[in-house]
């Protein structure tokens, strides 16, 4: 049963199919949508930060790239390019709201080293305690295999268990996880998951977009490593709105209830 009224903490994670339109722009609807829920969030006592991705395609875009780069000096060239568009959009429409964002860039070596998460977690206060909304992505223009958490999946699991989130949303294009494809017809929606099962694995899929890094499998491990925190939902980023029927308790999406698997 879903119960998520004592939420207080909580990071929203926006897929990079909610970011971005089908001609590889970014989707500056989605983004004041989204501004717009954390604005109401915080007014309801809410403490929000947000994961995005869309820094590499914006970037892809901006240099007129003929193709989704591979290359991983490709892809840290078209983040840097990216980067700024990304966050010169997010202070945009979070300035009609009175609010400041404030960017974090993450490796993984942020999330192993003591004093690199401490520092991450003073920052993260301290723009809470001025009013701030963090905006955080992986630090792409200076990762290697070596220091590359993987995926903003995974870098917003970590995000969530650092500022001790109640609950971790992701933005996707898909209503949640399915028990197979969810192109296929039969495919039922999952609307609770209690426990990483080998049938739940069998049902998750891996990206479904071209420019997307990740998938429902990464999801699933994002909600393991959240659930030393917090609790998962899983659901479609096209209504940012509807996270704010979630807090009421409207079963939308699935909702991972793992905390006690820690």
């Amino acid at each position: 049963m879903r119960d998520l009224t004592n939420v207080k903490r909580i990071v929203i994670k926006v897929g990079t199919s909610t970011m971005m339109i089908s001609d590889g722009i970014l989707n500056e609807h989605a983004i004041e949508q989204v501004a717009e829920v954390v604005a109401k969030l915080r007014q309801s006592g809410k403490t929000v930060a947000l994961v995005t991705c869309g820094a590499i395609a914006a970037g892809v875009a901006k240099l007129r790239l003929p193709y989704y780069p591979k290359e991983m000096n490709v892809k840290q060239a078209s983040a840097a390019v990216g980067q700024p568009i990304l966050m010169n959009i997010y202070d945009k429409y979070f300035s009609r709201h009175g609010i400041a964002v404030g960017q974090i860039l993450m490796t993984k070596y942020t999330t192993q080293r003591d004093d690199s998460l401490q520092n991450i977690t003073n920052t993260m206060n301290t723009l809470f305690f001025n009013g701030a909304v963090p905006i955080i992505n992986e630090n792409d223009p200076v990762i290697s295999d070596e220091i590359k958490l993987g995926d903003n999946d995974i870098l917003a699991a970590h995000v969530a268990n650092t500022m001790q989130a109640d609950l971790l949303i992701f933005l996707t294009n898909t209503d949640g996880l399915y028990d197979r494809d969810p192109r296929v017809a039969t495919a039922q929606l999952i609307p609770e998951v209690t426990a990483i099962t080998e049938e739940i694995k069998a049902g998750a899929i891996g990206p479904t977009g071209t420019r997307s890094t990740g998938g429902m499998s990464t999801k699933l491990s994002a909600a393991v490593i959240a659930s030393k925190s917090a609790k998962t939902i899983i659901m479609n980023g096209n209504n940012p709105s509807l996270i704010l029927d979630v807090l009421k308790g409207v079963r939308i999406g699935t909702y991972f209830n793992l905390r006690r698997q820690q």
